[in-house]
């Protein structure tokens, strides 16, 4: 792991950062609300991957994809994700007969999956797993967190955008699972110094929920 970490060569003003990471996001959020969450992956290249991708070529990103030991790197990024993937899956089924509305709340995120018996799973590894990895650890991890070490430790960074992140996919109860998933993915772009491998962990956490649906809900 290399002690060089991420950073911009030229320095976001901070007004410009918080208003950026207000309202991308938010029009976002309101343009899947108006079209029933469908057209995800083109608003997702659209509003959060392109202005956020054009940013990071504008301020010029340093130490953004490091490939300095990339093997072991790839090793200890895929074996955490599957580990706290794998836990954080099954302490959220044992913690859902205790959180309100949980039927609602299954049923709205298995709208999100195809129901294409035959394609479904490439599908939804394509839209559900690929898209979001590159796209939000674009604006979260490469844009928003290497902004905020600017200005504030690489740490509180981290914690900064994790939260922003969690509170970005609007549910109150796994708001906590959102929140520590992110700062593990911040965490692996700041030790790795290769955002390439948060969209990896992105990936592969996204990855797992999709097989684990289309095992257990499709084929039994």
């Amino acid at each position: 792991m290399n002690s060089t970490h991420p950073k911009f060569s030229i320095k976001p003003n901070l007004s410009f950062i918080y208003l950026f990471t207000l309202t991308i996001p938010l029009f976002y959020l309101i343009l899947l609300w108006l079209n029933k969450n469908n057209y995800i992956p083109v608003f997702q290249f659209t509003i959060l991957f392109a202005p956020a991708f054009f940013f990071i070529r504008k301020f010029k990103l340093v130490n953004g994809f490091n490939t300095k030991g990339i093997i072991a790197n790839i090793l200890l990024t895929v074996s955490l994700t599957l580990l706290l993937t794998g836990f954080f899956n099954a302490l959220l089924n044992f913690l859902i007969p205790w959180i309100p509305n949980a039927s609602d709340m299954q049923e709205q995120l298995k709208g999100l999956f195809s129901q294409n018996e035959k394609w479904g799973i490439y599908i939804d590894l394509f839209v559900i797993s690929l898209i979001p990895a590159i796209c939000e650890e674009t604006f979260f991890r490469g844009f928003l967190q290497t902004s905020l070490t600017s200005y504030i430790s690489p740490h509180a960074a981290i914690a900064i955008t994790s939260l922003t992140f969690a509170l970005y996919h609007v549910n109150p109860w796994l708001l906590p699972f959102y929140f520590l998933l992110a700062y593990f993915f911040g965490w692996i772009y700041y030790k790795t110094n290769n955002l390439a491998l948060a969209m990896l962990a992105h990936f592969l956490n996204n990855g797992f929920g999709v097989a684990l649906y289309h095992l257990f809900e499709i084929k039994f």
